[in-house]
């Protein structure tokens, strides 16, 4: 009930066109013209603001003040085109009924905040997998660790270096989120219990002095002196710094793709040998991408938990094709690709269609023709394939004749291409 009570949220594609027209009504306010690519590519920025001021609980109005009045004369031309995020897109909502997706969200997670605080669960409420740097989330989280059947799991929390290297940690640090998270709940590392292991992980050596040689790595400047410590110690027993980092491996690649081939090339090997799985784990999704092309090279599907973005997906990937044939209608690959599309229909099903295509491209071959006109008439002069290919074409450049001119608003032409 407390989600229905809120508005509901605009949609991504919404918001990204609103903005969008927002930006391209400045440029025409300024100089005269809409520049559209420039807008698009400024409203998917003017979202990751917004999506940055929601979650962070930042007022938009705190840009007034990130610079010194004698120092903001450029500021405040930049400031007036923000005005779109600080007035322009609030009223926008406000008339529409809609709220942002982020505003929504904390929102949300607030109201289950609230209502575990107010009627604890009976059931088990497990948060894990975060570092609660949204200020909603920990407010969360510190209100299921709370609850008598709650748990936060705290990932790579370092539990054994010593209380100099805790208190030195700084923003950079990769364990500063958990340190501040800590904070926020008002508690320390020795309320937080291990998590439950095996005999046999337990008993495994070389787990424990690898989780020392990377605590020691990313020590912090201030304490890095507690590093000839730990060499000489290193010294004196060296089978245990061999056995620590036998399984880990630095490979330095010159670039994205020899990076995705070394990650492709060590997932075969692990599923080469009989009863091995083996998981990629990494922020980064175009690695994700790029490594699991390379594996379906070899006939490996992998299961991707984030997900396709919808502009690989099949549909994303249809849509894309047609648009770019759309800004070039003589562009004979442009069409063939489109056209050979499992989605591409053109009137036609099954064999017939097929058939129609597969004319339809050995018409084209040769020299591009001009035009979409060019297109009709060299498929019609070719006597042996342009029968079959006519009417497929005549079909295309029927519904061409309805597409929007060039200089038509990009709404206009966006809802034409749908």
């Amino acid at each position: 009930t407390d989600e229905l009570d809120l508005p509901p949220a605009i949609s991504a594609i919404e918001r990204r066109l609103t903005l969008a027209q927002m930006v391209a009504a400045k440029d025409r306010a300024f100089d005269g013209q809409e520049h559209w690519a420039g807008a698009l590519s400024a409203a998917d920025e003017l979202g990751r603001l917004l999506d940055s001021f929601y979650t962070e609980e930042v007022s938009p109005d705190a840009l007034e003040t990130l610079v010194p009045e004698e120092l903001a004369a450029h500021w405040r031309a930049s400031l007036a085109f923000l005005t779109i995020i600080t007035e322009i897109w609030p009223a926008y909502l406000t008339e529409r009924g809609l709220m942002d997706p982020a505003d929504r969200r904390v929102k949300l997670i607030d109201r289950q905040t609230a209502h575990w605080r107010a009627a604890p669960p009976r059931h088990p409420v497990i948060i894990a997998g975060t570092t609660g740097s949204a200020p909603a989330v920990a407010r969360m989280m510190k209100q299921v660790a709370l609850l008598p059947m709650g748990a936060v799991v705290l990932p790579g929390l370092d539990l054994t270096s010593d209380q100099r290297f805790w208190d030195s940690i700084d923003a950079p640090h990769p364990q500063a989120g958990l340190k501040q998270l800590l904070d926020e709940l008002g508690a320390d590392r020795q309320s937080v219990a291990p998590w439950p292991q095996t005999a046999a992980a337990k008993a495994a050596a070389a787990i424990t002095a690898r989780r020392e040689v990377f605590s020691v790595a990313l020590r912090p400047a201030a304490t890095s002196d507690s590093w000839r410590d730990w060499a000489a110690a290193i010294k004196a027993d060296r089978p245990a710094l061999d056995a620590a980092l036998s399984k880990v491996m630095l490979v330095e690649a010159a670039d994205e793709e020899r990076e995705a081939d070394a990650a492709a090339l060590k997932i075969r090997e692990s599923l080469e040998t009989p009863g091995k799985t083996v998981f990629l784990v990494t922020p980064d999704r175009d690695l994700s991408r790029r490594v699991a092309m390379k594996l379906r090279r070899w006939n490996i599907s992998v299961d991707d938990s984030a997900g396709v973005p919808f502009a690989n997906s099949p549909c994303g990937t249809y849509l894309r094709l047609v648009a770019q044939w759309l800004m070039e209608p003589s562009d004979a690959v442009a069409l063939m690709a489109m056209a050979r599309h499992s989605l591409f229909g053109g009137g036609l099903e099954g064999a017939a269609r097929a058939r129609a295509v597969n004319a339809m491209d050995r018409a084209l071959r040769g020299l591009r023709p001009t035009g979409a006109d060019g297109l009709a008439r060299k498929i019609n002069a070719d006597k042996r394939n342009g029968p079959a290919a006519a009417p497929l074409l005549d079909e295309l450049l029927d519904g061409l004749k309805h597409w929007p001119p060039s200089d038509a608003p990009f709404a206009e032409r966006l809802m034409a291409h749908l």
